[in-house]
């Protein structure tokens, strides 16, 4: 592949891969509500169709989650999520083959595979930790249920709020999204691009890359500080100045003068900030930071770029 290739599945890769995980849990969620019918039927009810106000059924409960937990772990969602974390070191070689084509030979040191395999492993307790499945799947359910419970509700009613829960729905015409796709997607579009730029800022480093290119394409829904960056070029001075902005529309807390290269423009972003050979930059790139004092070029480097 020529080097262009080899960005553009970089880049495609950072909304095709978290796309194809979310819609795979969308389907799951369906099944787990299928399964989760039968285990509901253990509430009893009164002849109008009530869930009983029964020390008996508050037992249940706890037998309906231990079902729901048994359920969630039998269905596709965390092989899903396997497929997806292996996605992360698929990522990293087509970087690799892009520092390859765009500087040469080099060798990934041992703490970027490190910080790889610490983002992996972050992304999984985000998504699939036991933490997280309690509090946005288990916890929920059993709340629903012990209000049913306490208030008496109805059978019907009660079995819709947890589909709704689990899998979504419609409320007073507003489309909902089921807890696990929700927050799953939320994490995994930034669990992956975080850690792809996390990795290539790391071997950027190793190679003290000083020259980037913002890149991305912009979507309908592209911020300010993305449309008014995306396809131009810049020193590592003037990237490393973002970071001391002032908030804008989805810039992540986190963000500083180290951490811009990794958060790029913020919450789902697809942009990344690449590193750019010195001979791959525009000249008046070049002029502009040697004007404002970011870079001083050699000899060498002002007779064969002819600044």
């Amino acid at each position: 592949m020529t080097l262009e290739e080899i960005i553009k599945l970089k880049l495609s890769r950072l909304d095709d891969i978290p796309t194809a995980y979310t819609n795979g849990i969308k389907d799951t969620q369906k099944e787990i509500m299928l399964e989760m019918l039968d285990s509901l039927e253990q509430l009893k009810r009164d002849d109008k169709g009530n869930i009983k106000r029964t020390q008996a059924n508050l037992s249940i409960i706890e037998d309906i989650n231990d079902d729901l937990q048994k359920i969630f772990k039998a269905s596709e969602y965390l092989s899903l999520t396997s497929v997806f974390l292996k996605e992360f070191d698929e990522q990293a070689k087509i970087t690799d083959d892009f520092f390859k084509k765009a500087f040469g030979e080099f060798e990934v040191s041992s703490f970027n595979q490190k910080a790889l395999e610490v983002s992996r492993r972050q992304a999984f307790e985000l998504m699939a930790g036991q933490a997280y499945l309690t509090s946005n799947l288990y916890n929920p359910v059993k709340n629903i249920l012990t209000d049913a419970v306490v208030a008496g509700d109805a059978y019907g009613k009660t079995v819709k709020a947890i589909s709704q829960a689990i899998q979504g729905g419609t409320i007073n015409g507003n489309k909902l999204e089921g807890r696990l796709y929700r927050y799953a997607k939320q994490m995994a579009f930034d669990t992956f691009a975080v850690a792809d730029r996390g990795y290539t800022n790391n071997i950027a480093q190793d190679l003290d890359v000083q020259w980037y290119a913002y890149r991305g394409g912009l979507v309908e829904d592209s911020r300010k500080f993305c449309i008014t960056r995306n396809g131009n070029f810049y020193h590592r001075k003037e990237v490393e100045a973002w970071g001391d902005l002032k908030q804008w529309d989805g810039k992540i807390p986190a963000t500083d003068n180290k951490t811009i290269f990794i958060y790029a423009g913020g919450y789902r972003c697809n942009h990344s900030i690449l590193p750019n050979a010195i001979s791959a930059t525009p000249v008046d790139v070049i002029k502009r930071n040697i004007e404002n004092g970011n870079f001083t070029p050699t000899k060498a480097e002002i007779e064969i770029l002819g600044l």
